[in-house]
């Protein structure tokens, strides 16, 4: 399956972590039935409403809906596709760290958290 199109891509200023933790985490996110929902995005506060859909080691991936409205995508797979494409682009070796914005206005930001 190939890549969704994304709208724009942008390192964060996080603190990048270690790039297998995170393939650990796009392939559970793979495996994971049903469709992802994310309500709608306020307009106050952060420029989105982002809830985390894997974390382990400290390494976690969210997923962001930047629309007025309650977004579902098809399947937990574009997540990790867009997850995927991060690392692909922004890894440094062996750690990674941004975001990426998908058509659709959403996003998936890879970053370290505490799990």
């Amino acid at each position: 399956m190939p890549f969704q199109s994304l709208t724009t891509f942008l390192m964060v200023a996080v603190v990048a972590i270690l790039q297998k933790r995170i393939e650990e985490g796009i392939r559970y996110l793979y495996g994971v039935p049903g469709k992802p929902k994310n309500g709608p995005y306020s307009g106050s506060g952060q420029y989105a409403n982002c809830g985390r859909v894997s974390c382990s080691y400290n390494s976690a991936i969210w997923w962001c809906n930047m629309n007025s409205y309650t977004l579902e995508l098809h399947s937990y797979r574009q997540i990790a596709d867009a997850a995927k494409q991060v690392v692909e682009i922004c890894n440094t070796g062996n750690d990674v760290a941004g975001r990426v914005k998908m058509e659709g206005n959403w996003a998936v930001i890879v970053a370290k958290a505490s799990c």
